[in-house]
């Protein structure tokens, strides 16, 4: 029980510095991820509700939105 209150100690340290480039987080940039669990997970997209959900896929989708603005 020990060990996991240090790992989140450590974790909130770096994450509280901004070091997310130490051995807490791993850090790239990708296009497209899915996150699979056994057990459901409550999701919150942009402050609102996503449901629940065992597996979600999340994809960037580059320029996607076009926007039109008055002149």
């Amino acid at each position: 029980m020990l060990n996991g209150i240090f790992l989140f100690d450590k974790i909130f340290y770096c994450f509280l510095r901004k070091k997310y480039n130490s051995t807490c987080f791993l850090q790239t940039k990708i296009k497209k991820v899915e996150i699979e669990s056994q057990d459901k997970i409550q999701w919150t997209l942009d402050g609102e509700d996503g449901g629940e959900a065992e597996k979600v896929i999340i994809e960037n989708i580059n320029k996607r939105i076009k926007y039109i603005i008055p002149k």
